[in-house]
């Protein structure tokens, strides 16, 4: 998803992580529901401030 720029992949990407025993990628997950627009948008453009 990062090298091909491929954000709208995050949300099946996320499923999948929470149908498997991860519980530390289950937290992740979690985390990134609370903005997931941004996060998305984050993995999907080519502009980066760093």
């Amino acid at each position: 998803m990062m090298h091909d720029l491929r954000g709208n992949d995050l949300p099946a990407w996320m499923d999948r992580v929470l149908t498997d025993d991860l519980p530390a990628l289950h937290s992740l997950v979690n985390g990134m529901k609370r903005d997931l627009d941004a996060v998305t948008v984050g993995l999907s453009t080519s502009w980066s401030s760093g």
